[in-house]
């Protein structure tokens, strides 16, 4: 008799036990296999060093279906469901940012907006909390003001 058939009897048995023991239902559906799934959640190690951007002229970009995006800012984020990170100003008067994370559909090769971040101020986490689900990625730069003469995007995937 393999495991799955023994736990399932043995749960039947605790829960007739249970009921003849005049149990209320909440405490009869603690022996249910339904109730008693437990979901881990991993996270890996952040890595800011391999999704970094540096700018040295901070400022809007174009669209990546107008303007192709350069090759070293493409990710292909497979196996992961998120990207979040933190921004590093050079300069500037109080620079905030806003940035936009494009999707590639691999068939058709156009990018689709999946996500946007506004008002980002140095040092401030931003996060596309499951818009990556496995895609290769573009962060764009859709807005910055405050005048920095630079910026450095430390992003991690999640």
């Amino acid at each position: 008799m393999d495991t799955l058939n023994l736990d399932n009897n043995r749960l039947r048995r605790l829960m007739t036990r249970a009921q003849e023991g005049g149990r209320t239902s909440a405490e009869v559906e603690k022996f249910s296999v339904e109730k008693n799934v437990f979901v881990e959640v991993t996270v890996p190690t952040p890595n800011y060093g391999t999704y970094s951007i540096t700018q040295t002229t901070p400022g809007a970009e174009l669209d990546p279906n107008a303007s192709a995006p350069a090759i070293a800012r493409i990710w292909d984020l497979s196996g992961y469901m998120g990207l979040h990170g933190y921004i590093d100003f050079t300069g500037g008067t109080i620079p905030t940012v806003a940035l936009q994370l494009w999707a590639l559909d691999q068939q058709n090769q156009n990018w689709f907006l999946v996500g946007a971040a506004t008002g980002i101020s140095e040092f401030e986490e931003f996060r596309f909390e499951n818009k990556v689900r496995n895609r290769t990625v573009f962060v764009q730069i859709s807005a910055e003001s405050g005048s920095s003469t630079a910026l450095t995007i430390h992003m991690s995937p999640e």
